[in-house]
Protein backbone atom coordinates (compact mmCIF):
# COMPACT_ATOMS: atom_id res chain seq x y z
CA UNK A 1 0.00 0.00 0.00
CA UNK A 2 2.94 2.42 0.83
CA UNK A 3 4.64 1.37 -3.02
CA UNK A 4 0.73 2.08 -4.21
CA UNK A 5 0.66 5.78 -2.45
CA UNK A 6 4.53 6.76 -2.82
CA UNK A 7 3.40 8.19 -6.16
CA UNK A 8 1.03 10.82 -4.30
CA UNK A 9 3.55 11.81 -1.81
CA UNK A 10 6.11 12.24 -4.62
CA UNK A 11 4.08 14.72 -6.10
CA UNK A 12 3.57 17.09 -3.12
CA UNK A 13 6.99 16.88 -2.46
CA UNK A 14 8.28 17.56 -5.91
CA UNK A 15 5.90 20.49 -5.33
CA UNK A 16 7.73 22.23 -2.89
CA UNK A 17 11.54 21.24 -4.30
CA UNK A 18 12.21 24.63 -5.28
CA UNK A 19 11.05 26.72 -2.79
CA UNK A 20 13.74 25.92 0.17
CA UNK A 21 16.64 26.41 -2.77
CA UNK A 22 18.45 29.16 -0.30
CA UNK A 23 18.74 26.30 2.28
CA UNK A 24 20.10 24.24 -0.07
CA UNK A 25 22.32 26.08 -1.38
CA UNK A 26 23.81 26.87 2.58
CA UNK A 27 24.20 23.09 2.77
CA UNK A 28 25.91 22.25 0.13
CA UNK A 29 28.76 24.40 1.63
CA UNK A 30 28.80 22.89 4.87
CA UNK A 31 31.06 19.50 4.83
CA UNK A 32 28.45 17.04 6.39
CA UNK A 33 28.02 13.91 6.24
CA UNK A 34 25.01 12.24 4.78
CA UNK A 35 23.06 11.88 7.51
CA UNK A 36 23.25 14.89 8.78
CA UNK A 37 22.16 16.24 5.41
CA UNK A 38 19.30 14.11 5.70
CA UNK A 39 18.25 15.52 8.71
CA UNK A 40 18.71 18.69 7.94
CA UNK A 41 16.60 18.07 4.50
CA UNK A 42 13.52 16.90 6.86
CA UNK A 43 13.71 19.64 9.01
CA UNK A 44 13.41 21.96 6.18
CA UNK A 45 10.75 19.54 4.68
CA UNK A 46 8.82 18.62 7.84
CA UNK A 47 5.40 20.55 6.53
CA UNK A 48 5.80 19.28 2.72
CA UNK A 49 6.49 15.47 4.38
CA UNK A 50 3.56 16.23 6.77
CA UNK A 51 1.42 17.32 4.35
CA UNK A 52 2.15 14.27 1.60
CA UNK A 53 1.30 12.24 4.64
CA UNK A 54 -2.12 13.69 5.32
CA UNK A 55 -2.97 13.16 0.99
CA UNK A 56 -1.94 9.58 0.92
CA UNK A 57 -3.77 8.90 4.12
CA UNK A 58 -7.02 10.64 3.19
CA UNK A 59 -6.81 8.51 -0.26
CA UNK A 60 -6.50 5.27 1.41
CA UNK A 61 -9.56 6.16 3.48
CA UNK A 62 -11.84 6.01 0.14
CA UNK A 63 -9.96 3.16 -1.49
CA UNK A 64 -10.92 0.20 -1.49
CA UNK A 65 -7.07 -0.83 -2.34
CA UNK A 66 -6.36 -1.95 1.68
CA UNK A 67 -9.14 -4.32 1.26
CA UNK A 68 -8.20 -5.36 -2.04
CA UNK A 69 -4.37 -5.84 -1.12
CA UNK A 70 -4.12 -6.78 2.93
CA UNK A 71 -8.08 -7.76 3.53
CA UNK A 72 -7.94 -4.75 5.75
CA UNK A 73 -11.67 -3.28 6.18
CA UNK A 74 -12.15 0.38 5.78
CA UNK A 75 -15.32 2.57 6.03
CA UNK A 76 -15.23 2.69 2.57
CA UNK A 77 -15.83 -0.74 2.32
CA UNK A 78 -18.49 -1.24 4.30
CA UNK A 79 -19.94 1.16 2.39
CA UNK A 80 -19.15 -0.48 -0.71
CA UNK A 81 -20.93 -3.67 0.85
CA UNK A 82 -24.09 -2.00 1.75
CA UNK A 83 -24.53 -0.24 -1.47
CA UNK A 84 -23.81 -3.76 -3.14
CA UNK A 85 -26.31 -5.38 -0.73
CA UNK A 86 -29.31 -3.20 -0.98
CA UNK A 87 -31.88 -1.79 -3.74
CA UNK A 88 -31.74 1.96 -5.63
CA UNK A 89 -34.53 2.84 -2.87
CA UNK A 90 -32.18 2.13 -0.25
CA UNK A 91 -29.25 4.36 -0.71
CA UNK A 92 -30.18 7.26 0.56
CA UNK A 93 -29.83 4.85 4.29
CA UNK A 94 -26.24 4.15 3.03
CA UNK A 95 -25.77 7.91 2.31
CA UNK A 96 -25.97 8.73 5.98
CA UNK A 97 -23.85 5.39 6.51
CA UNK A 98 -20.63 6.93 4.52
CA UNK A 99 -21.58 10.59 5.33
CA UNK A 100 -18.62 10.75 7.77
CA UNK A 101 -16.40 9.82 4.38
CA UNK A 102 -18.09 12.62 3.16
CA UNK A 103 -16.92 15.15 5.15
CA UNK A 104 -13.53 13.75 5.55
CA UNK A 105 -12.90 13.91 1.66
CA UNK A 106 -15.04 17.69 1.74
CA UNK A 107 -12.74 18.32 4.56
CA UNK A 108 -9.47 17.04 2.81
CA UNK A 109 -10.68 18.99 -0.64
CA UNK A 110 -10.32 22.17 1.13
CA UNK A 111 -7.08 21.66 2.52
CA UNK A 112 -5.77 20.43 -0.87
CA UNK A 113 -7.50 23.27 -2.50
CA UNK A 114 -5.56 25.59 -0.15
CA UNK A 115 -2.64 24.41 -0.71
CA UNK A 116 -2.21 23.86 -4.47
CA UNK A 117 -4.30 27.45 -4.90
CA UNK A 118 -1.41 29.11 -2.51
CA UNK A 119 1.40 27.86 -4.68
CA UNK A 120 -0.13 29.00 -7.61
CA UNK A 121 -1.22 32.08 -6.57
CA UNK A 122 1.91 32.68 -5.34
CA UNK A 123 3.76 31.44 -8.17
CA UNK A 124 5.60 29.12 -6.20
CA UNK A 125 5.30 25.65 -7.96
CA UNK A 126 7.83 24.28 -9.95
CA UNK A 127 8.96 25.33 -13.16
CA UNK A 128 8.16 28.87 -12.76
CA UNK A 129 11.34 30.24 -14.88
CA UNK A 130 13.64 30.58 -12.58
CA UNK A 131 17.12 28.57 -13.77
CA UNK A 132 18.08 25.83 -12.08
CA UNK A 133 21.06 24.01 -11.14
CA UNK A 134 21.56 20.59 -10.57
CA UNK A 135 23.20 19.02 -7.83
CA UNK A 136 25.00 15.57 -7.69
CA UNK A 137 22.73 13.85 -4.74
CA UNK A 138 22.20 10.32 -3.55
CA UNK A 139 18.29 10.46 -3.48
CA UNK A 140 18.05 9.79 -6.93
CA UNK A 141 19.28 6.04 -5.87
CA UNK A 142 16.38 6.06 -3.05
CA UNK A 143 13.73 7.37 -5.81
CA UNK A 144 14.85 4.42 -8.00
CA UNK A 145 14.64 2.07 -5.52
CA UNK A 146 10.98 2.72 -5.09
CA UNK A 147 10.58 2.42 -8.36
CA UNK A 148 11.75 -0.64 -9.14
CA UNK A 149 10.09 -1.73 -5.96
CA UNK A 150 7.01 -0.40 -7.27
CA UNK A 151 7.01 -1.29 -11.02
CA UNK A 152 9.49 -3.56 -11.94
CA UNK A 153 9.19 -6.20 -8.91
CA UNK A 154 5.32 -6.59 -9.48
CA UNK A 155 5.96 -7.06 -13.23
CA UNK A 156 8.71 -9.81 -12.41
CA UNK A 157 6.39 -11.28 -9.94
CA UNK A 158 3.54 -11.40 -12.46
CA UNK A 159 5.59 -13.06 -15.20
CA UNK A 160 6.43 -15.70 -13.09
CA UNK A 161 3.03 -16.51 -11.99
CA UNK A 162 2.38 -17.15 -15.80
CA UNK A 163 2.22 -21.06 -16.25
CA UNK A 164 0.70 -20.10 -20.30
CA UNK A 165 2.19 -17.38 -21.73
CA UNK A 166 -0.32 -17.65 -24.24
CA UNK A 167 -2.69 -15.72 -21.64
CA UNK A 168 -1.12 -12.67 -22.43
CA UNK A 169 -2.31 -13.28 -25.86
CA UNK A 170 -5.82 -14.21 -25.11
CA UNK A 171 -5.98 -11.28 -22.61
CA UNK A 172 -6.32 -9.05 -25.74
CA UNK A 173 -9.01 -11.78 -28.41
CA UNK A 174 -11.25 -12.62 -24.96
CA UNK A 175 -11.01 -8.92 -23.74
CA UNK A 176 -11.48 -7.14 -27.01
CA UNK A 177 -14.91 -5.37 -27.00
CA UNK A 178 -14.59 -4.60 -22.41
CA UNK A 179 -11.10 -3.20 -23.79
CA UNK A 180 -12.62 -1.03 -26.57
CA UNK A 181 -15.08 0.03 -24.61
CA UNK A 182 -13.02 1.56 -21.89
CA UNK A 183 -10.48 2.78 -23.86
CA UNK A 184 -13.54 4.75 -25.60
CA UNK A 185 -14.48 6.41 -22.87
CA UNK A 186 -10.84 7.07 -21.22
CA UNK A 187 -10.48 8.68 -24.88
CA UNK A 188 -13.30 10.87 -24.17
CA UNK A 189 -12.75 11.70 -20.42
CA UNK A 190 -8.97 12.17 -21.73
CA UNK A 191 -9.93 14.84 -23.65
CA UNK A 192 -11.92 16.70 -21.33
CA UNK A 193 -9.19 16.40 -18.69
CA UNK A 194 -6.77 18.27 -21.02
CA UNK A 195 -8.88 21.00 -21.51
CA UNK A 196 -9.68 21.41 -17.58
CA UNK A 197 -6.16 21.89 -16.63
CA UNK A 198 -6.12 24.77 -19.60
CA UNK A 199 -9.15 26.13 -18.12
CA UNK A 200 -8.16 25.84 -14.39
CA UNK A 201 -4.19 27.38 -15.42
CA UNK A 202 -6.82 30.46 -16.95
CA UNK A 203 -9.39 31.20 -14.27
CA UNK A 204 -6.66 31.00 -11.80
CA UNK A 205 -4.38 33.61 -13.62
CA UNK A 206 -6.97 36.17 -14.37
CA UNK A 207 -7.39 39.45 -13.10
CA UNK A 208 -10.31 38.96 -11.94
CA UNK A 209 -10.36 37.93 -8.31
CA UNK A 210 -14.32 36.52 -9.17
CA UNK A 211 -12.69 34.55 -12.05
CA UNK A 212 -9.74 33.27 -9.86
CA UNK A 213 -12.89 32.21 -7.42
CA UNK A 214 -13.80 30.02 -10.18
CA UNK A 215 -11.08 28.63 -10.61
CA UNK A 216 -10.41 27.72 -7.13
CA UNK A 217 -13.73 26.40 -7.31
CA UNK A 218 -12.93 23.94 -10.13
CA UNK A 219 -9.82 22.83 -7.72
CA UNK A 220 -12.11 22.15 -4.62
CA UNK A 221 -14.62 20.15 -6.74
CA UNK A 222 -12.58 17.88 -8.48
CA UNK A 223 -10.63 17.07 -5.28
CA UNK A 224 -13.43 16.80 -3.66
CA UNK A 225 -15.17 13.74 -5.86
CA UNK A 226 -12.17 12.11 -5.79
CA UNK A 227 -11.43 12.10 -2.26
CA UNK A 228 -15.17 11.11 -1.46
CA UNK A 229 -15.43 7.48 -1.49
CA UNK A 230 -16.06 6.52 -5.59
CA UNK A 231 -18.88 4.32 -4.57
CA UNK A 232 -20.60 7.20 -3.20
CA UNK A 233 -20.14 9.22 -6.53
CA UNK A 234 -21.04 6.21 -8.71
CA UNK A 235 -24.76 6.09 -7.20
CA UNK A 236 -24.90 9.22 -7.32
CA UNK A 237 -24.42 9.69 -10.98
CA UNK A 238 -26.57 6.32 -11.23
CA UNK A 239 -29.36 7.74 -9.35
CA UNK A 240 -29.48 10.58 -12.03
CA UNK A 241 -32.18 9.09 -14.76
CA UNK A 242 -31.08 11.51 -17.42
CA UNK A 243 -27.01 10.20 -16.92
CA UNK A 244 -27.90 6.55 -17.92
CA UNK A 245 -25.75 5.19 -20.52
CA UNK A 246 -22.66 6.56 -21.82
CA UNK A 247 -22.87 10.29 -20.60
CA UNK A 248 -23.06 8.70 -17.31
CA UNK A 249 -19.74 6.44 -17.19
CA UNK A 250 -18.06 9.52 -18.62
CA UNK A 251 -19.56 11.96 -15.49
CA UNK A 252 -18.80 9.40 -12.79
CA UNK A 253 -14.84 8.83 -13.79
CA UNK A 254 -14.23 12.45 -15.26
CA UNK A 255 -15.51 13.11 -10.55
CA UNK A 256 -13.19 10.24 -9.70
CA UNK A 257 -9.88 11.49 -12.22
CA UNK A 258 -10.69 15.29 -12.48
CA UNK A 259 -8.45 16.25 -9.96
CA UNK A 260 -5.23 15.10 -11.53
CA UNK A 261 -5.97 17.86 -14.54
CA UNK A 262 -7.39 20.35 -11.44
CA UNK A 263 -3.32 19.95 -9.62
CA UNK A 264 -1.84 20.45 -13.08
CA UNK A 265 -3.77 23.78 -14.07
CA UNK A 266 -2.74 24.74 -10.69
CA UNK A 267 1.16 24.31 -11.73
CA UNK A 268 0.56 25.65 -15.22
CA UNK A 269 -0.99 29.22 -13.56
CA UNK A 270 1.71 28.90 -11.32
CA UNK A 271 3.89 29.61 -14.40
CA UNK A 272 2.88 32.16 -15.58
CA UNK A 273 5.58 34.75 -14.59
CA UNK A 274 4.65 38.27 -13.42
CA UNK A 275 6.18 40.00 -17.02
CA UNK A 276 3.48 37.66 -18.71
CA UNK A 277 0.84 38.52 -16.28
CA UNK A 278 1.30 41.94 -17.00
CA UNK A 279 1.19 41.79 -20.62
CA UNK A 280 -1.27 39.28 -20.56
CA UNK A 281 -3.41 41.79 -18.56
CA UNK A 282 -2.31 44.51 -20.62
CA UNK A 283 -3.97 42.50 -23.73
CA UNK A 284 -7.67 42.83 -22.35
CA UNK A 285 -6.98 39.99 -19.89
CA UNK A 286 -9.06 37.71 -21.85
CA UNK A 287 -8.72 33.79 -23.00
CA UNK A 288 -7.36 35.14 -26.12
CA UNK A 289 -4.89 37.58 -24.51
CA UNK A 290 -3.83 34.41 -21.91
CA UNK A 291 -3.51 31.45 -25.17
CA UNK A 292 -1.18 34.32 -26.78
CA UNK A 293 1.25 34.55 -23.67
CA UNK A 294 1.19 31.87 -21.74
CA UNK A 295 -1.56 29.25 -22.92
CA UNK A 296 0.86 27.55 -25.90
CA UNK A 297 3.39 26.89 -23.12
CA UNK A 298 0.69 24.93 -21.47
CA UNK A 299 -0.70 22.46 -23.94
CA UNK A 300 1.64 19.39 -23.68
CA UNK A 301 1.53 20.09 -19.73
CA UNK A 302 -2.27 19.70 -20.35
CA UNK A 303 -2.49 16.96 -22.75
CA UNK A 304 -0.15 15.15 -20.52
CA UNK A 305 -2.76 15.45 -18.08
CA UNK A 306 -5.26 14.52 -20.24
CA UNK A 307 -3.69 11.58 -21.16
CA UNK A 308 -2.70 10.46 -17.46
CA UNK A 309 -6.58 10.97 -16.60
CA UNK A 310 -7.46 9.03 -19.79
CA UNK A 311 -5.11 5.85 -18.65
CA UNK A 312 -7.03 6.39 -14.97
CA UNK A 313 -10.17 6.20 -16.19
CA UNK A 314 -9.63 3.13 -18.17
CA UNK A 315 -9.12 0.78 -15.43
CA UNK A 316 -11.38 3.12 -12.51
CA UNK A 317 -13.40 0.14 -10.56
CA UNK A 318 -15.25 1.98 -7.60
CA UNK A 319 -17.32 4.25 -9.67
CA UNK A 320 -17.55 1.95 -13.02
CA UNK A 321 -19.14 -0.91 -11.12
CA UNK A 322 -22.06 1.78 -10.13
CA UNK A 323 -22.67 3.02 -13.10
CA UNK A 324 -22.08 1.04 -16.35
CA UNK A 325 -24.73 0.24 -17.85
CA UNK A 326 -26.48 -3.91 -18.23
CA UNK A 327 -24.90 -5.61 -20.95
CA UNK A 328 -22.23 -3.61 -21.17
CA UNK A 329 -18.63 -5.26 -19.96
CA UNK A 330 -15.40 -3.12 -19.12
CA UNK A 331 -12.29 -3.93 -17.95
CA UNK A 332 -12.57 -2.70 -14.90
CA UNK A 333 -15.44 -5.29 -14.29
CA UNK A 334 -13.33 -7.63 -15.75
CA UNK A 335 -10.39 -7.32 -13.81
CA UNK A 336 -12.37 -7.33 -10.24
CA UNK A 337 -13.97 -10.64 -11.35
CA UNK A 338 -10.71 -11.94 -12.04
CA UNK A 339 -9.97 -10.87 -8.08
CA UNK A 340 -12.79 -12.15 -6.34
CA UNK A 341 -13.14 -15.27 -8.29
CA UNK A 342 -9.60 -16.15 -8.12
CA UNK A 343 -8.76 -16.63 -11.64
CA UNK A 344 -4.96 -15.79 -10.78
CA UNK A 345 -3.44 -16.97 -14.05
CA UNK A 346 -5.83 -14.32 -16.47
CA UNK A 347 -5.09 -11.61 -13.63
CA UNK A 348 -1.87 -12.09 -13.91
CA UNK A 349 -1.79 -11.85 -17.47
CA UNK A 350 -4.39 -8.62 -17.84
CA UNK A 351 -2.13 -6.59 -15.18
CA UNK A 352 1.05 -7.76 -16.53
CA UNK A 353 -0.13 -6.08 -20.10
CA UNK A 354 -1.71 -3.38 -18.60
CA UNK A 355 1.51 -2.36 -16.96
CA UNK A 356 3.08 -3.10 -20.10
CA UNK A 357 0.95 -0.43 -22.06
CA UNK A 358 0.66 2.30 -18.80
CA UNK A 359 5.01 2.11 -18.65
CA UNK A 360 5.20 3.37 -22.84
CA UNK A 361 2.88 5.75 -22.06
CA UNK A 362 4.59 6.69 -19.07
CA UNK A 363 7.53 7.45 -20.41
CA UNK A 364 6.43 9.01 -23.94
CA UNK A 365 4.56 11.50 -21.32
CA UNK A 366 7.61 12.14 -19.07
CA UNK A 367 9.76 12.84 -21.98
CA UNK A 368 7.05 15.48 -22.81
CA UNK A 369 6.73 16.89 -19.58
CA UNK A 370 10.26 17.09 -19.10
CA UNK A 371 10.44 18.82 -22.79
CA UNK A 372 7.69 21.39 -22.13
CA UNK A 373 9.23 22.07 -18.80
CA UNK A 374 12.62 23.07 -20.89
CA UNK A 375 10.68 25.17 -23.22
CA UNK A 376 9.29 26.77 -20.52
CA UNK A 377 12.64 27.48 -18.90
CA UNK A 378 13.91 29.06 -22.23
CA UNK A 379 10.74 31.50 -22.35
Amino acid sequence: MALWGSVIAAVVIAGSSTRDSIHQDMMDLEPAGLMARAKVWIGLHRGTLMRAWGLTGLVMLGSGVPMHLAQLETWSIVVWRELAQRGSDDWGVVWVLGSPMVLIGVLGAWWVTRVVVRGATGRAMVGTGVERVWRRSGGWVFALMVWVCAVVVPMVVLGVSIDDWRSMWLFWSERGDAIAHSVWIGCVVGVIGAGYAMGVACLLGDASRLVRGVGVLCVFGASATALVPGVLVGATVAGVEWLNGGMGEVVGLLARVLVVSAVMGAVLAGRERGELLSQRWSLGGGVGAWWNTHGRGCLVASVGAGVLCGLLAVHEIEASVMITRAGVSTLSQGLLADLHYARLERLSAALLNIMVVALVVSVIGGWLLSRSNHENAEH
